[in-house]
């Protein structure tokens, strides 16, 4: 199955201001260091999205949907936390590329 590339899952109007390789978290930490996700900043929405052997995973977070954002520094990475009105995701980047 070929993989897509981000352009393909971009609204008409949209543009892409920034790409990182990072981990994303869910609500509570998972015993197993998580997969590597792309995270794609748009001037409409953040995608995250994670490419499976079989298939991939795709999540959207659009702006209206952001209730809180904050940042915290750790050893190795920054981990940037954004609570919506549906689920609180924690985004960490490696301090190399933040």
């Amino acid at each position: 199955m070929p993989r897509r590339e981000p352009a393909h899952d971009l609204y008409d109007n949209e543009r892409i201001l920034g790409l990182i390789n990072g981990k994303l978290l869910g609500r509570m930490p998972r015993p197993r260091t998580p997969r590597r996700w792309l995270i794609v900043a748009t001037n409409a929405r953040i995608i995250c999205i994670s490419f499976r052997p079989f298939g991939r995973k795709h999540i959207e977070i659009h702006p209206d949907m952001i209730t809180r954002v904050y940042h915290s520094s750790r050893v190795h990475s920054y981990q940037i936390a954004i609570v919506t009105t549906v689920q609180k995701y924690r985004i960490r980047l490696p301090k190399e590329d933040a």
